[in-house]
């Protein structure tokens, strides 16, 4: 996979922690971690948001007339990638990764394991505050 459609990947899950947690506030902060998976020779992504945003109350939708011009960025992640999916983490806060082939397939995590176990100390990247 080239690099541009990496760091695609990249944009679409921090442009998601933004737009649906508390990372989109003001003084809120993501951190994005990546480490390679040298056994399959993938790249593993994590982008760790500040949480939950609390909700206004009901609603729902983009109020766009005809098909929605957003929410396609976890259905591109989940088209190129092996896996990825979404980590509570026990302070509240949440990482969502995939996993990046390197231009062919690669091992997903086995189901139940946390792909974020083995992980580099995440607590010591440094935060981008918005």
């Amino acid at each position: 996979m080239s690099w541009p459609a990496r760091w695609l990947l990249v944009s679409e899950l921090v442009t998601n922690a933004l737009a649906h947690s508390r990372s989109g506030l003001p003084g809120g902060t993501v951190m994005v971690c990546f480490e390679a998976l040298s056994a399959c020779g993938a790249l593993f992504i994590a982008v760790q948001d500040d949480g939950a945003r609390p909700t206004a109350g009901p609603g729902g939708g983009s109020g766009l007339p005809g098909p929605a011009e957003s929410g396609y960025g976890l259905g591109i992640v989940a088209a190129v990638t092996s896996g990825w999916g979404v980590v509570p983490r026990g302070d509240g806060r949440s990482a969502t990764w995939c996993i990046v082939p390197a231009g062919g397939p690669a091992a997903s995590p086995p189901p139940g394991a946390d792909p974020l176990e083995g992980i580099g100390d995440v607590a010591a990247v440094p935060e981008v505050t918005r």
